[in-house]
């Protein structure tokens, strides 16, 4: 059934969103690649984002790795090599022995040798002032250290051990008492240095990881919107003109409220299927009007019908009439022409008797009586034949004046 006349609101929403008008306006290709453009684009970025992360956490560990550890380690042989130094001047001490005391002092030289090494690979390490000055205070302390100790190995090979005593006891043990301090503020800036690189590292690393995890999600929940916005902007005017082409032919082709904004391919597709019903909806009115039209022109072509239907039977019957007066005619025709035949005949019988007659007369006088009879059957010829051609024009003037 046809509803042509019968405005109709469709409450089908498509593009609710200024979002969806904005993807609308978007071919389906261009739309799809900017979307898929964009997630790229997102996980291009927290690729990136990681990557930083991670080249600050190397840093870090780096700095561990080549400052904090090396200067702990370092720190550590110095402090080493100081004990040792100590440890081979309390051999001299201990020692009464000429030999062992040479010996002694061969592995104090090498202590001292150990020493320097350690402070020449420290010194790459030093980051600030304060610890410069540390390790040079350092430096200078021990060399003074030293060369109270030489002074100690001579005072031992000229027999006087107590003096060489008194030195360590007295100068050598404040040296070392300053040494070992410089020694514990040197582990401790280095120890600090490691926990700070090492807080920074694990600081970078939870950064790194909340962020990233945000980014995850964001980028999760982005992915999610757009591939929804995506497919409501493909589904709802799809499904849109599905619906529209169903009511079409189920025969509704009443004007439908809907939007229809947008260059895309879905857009133009509901564009041209609202044409569409209007096309239809124009034909079929024209072809009702045509319709109305042919069924008034039915109308009057039966009673017109109906009309000649009677013409048709009153012509009819005048034939009939007009057949039976020609019928008539012609057996008055007939009947005039025997009549006719008959009295021309008679005529000339009456005519052959006059002859007879007037010889006759002529040779004994006889009576008229032969001419007498002849004459009044003529005459009832003449009225029969007359009598039939009166009613015979009566018939034709009556059938004139009926047409």
């Amino acid at each position: 059934m046809l509803f042509l006349d019968q405005p109709i609101e469709m409450t089908v929403l498509i593009y609710s969103s200024a979002t969806g008008r904005g993807l609308s306006m978007l071919k389906i290709a261009a739309r799809t690649s900017a979307c898929f453009a964009l997630m790229v684009v997102l996980v291009f970025g927290l690729g990136i984002f990681s990557i930083q992360q991670l080249h600050g956490i190397r840093e870090q560990s780096l700095e561990i790795e080549n400052d904090a550890l090396p200067g702990i380690a370092l720190g550590d042989d110095i402090a080493l090599a100081v004990e040792k130094t100590r440890t081979t001047v309390a051999k001299m001490l201990a020692t009464h022995d000429l030999a062992q005391v040479a010996q002694a002092h061969n592995e104090f030289l090498e202590r001292k040798a150990g020493f320097q090494k350690a402070v020449e690979a420290y010194d790459p390490l030093i980051t600030d002032d304060e610890e410069r000055a540390l390790v040079e205070g350092l430096k200078n302390t021990y060399q003074g250290y030293i060369e109270r100790a030489e002074k100690v190995y001579t005072l031992i090979n000229e027999n006087q051990a107590e003096a060489g005593r008194a030195l360590v006891w007295g100068e050598m043990k404040a040296m070392a008492e300053s040494i070992e301090a410089a020694l514990g503020k040197l582990e401790k800036i280095n120890d600090d240095s490691e926990a700070e690189s090492s807080a920074a590292a694990t600081s970078v690393y939870e950064n790194a990881l909340i962020v990233t995890q945000g980014v995850m999600f964001l980028t999760v929940l982005l992915t999610v919107l757009l591939a929804w916005r995506l497919t409501k902007s493909l589904a709802v005017p799809i499904s849109q003109a599905l619906h529209s082409s169903e009511t079409i032919a189920a025969g509704d082709l009443r004007p439908s409220a809907i939007n229809r904004e947008g260059t895309d391919e879905a857009a133009l597709l509901l564009q041209s299927m609202e044409r569409m019903r209007g096309n239809l909806s124009q034909t079929l009115t024209q072809v009702g009007d045509a319709a109305h039209q042919l069924a008034s022109a039915t109308e009057q072509m039966s009673v017109l019908m109906v009309n000649s239907n009677a013409d048709l039977v009153v012509q009819n019957s005048e034939i009939e009439m007009a057949a039976t007066a020609v019928t008539e005619m012609s057996q008055a025709v007939q009947e005039v022409t025997r009549n006719a035949v008959s009295t021309s005949e008679e005529s000339k019988a009456s005519a052959r008797a006059a002859q007879e007659g007037q010889g006759a007369r002529t040779t004994r006088h006889p009576g008229h009586r032969s001419g007498i009879v002849a004459k009044p059957r003529a005459g009832a010829s003449h009225q029969s034949a007359g009598r039939t051609g009166q009613r015979s024009v009566g018939l034709y003037r009556q059938l004139g004046d009926d047409h």
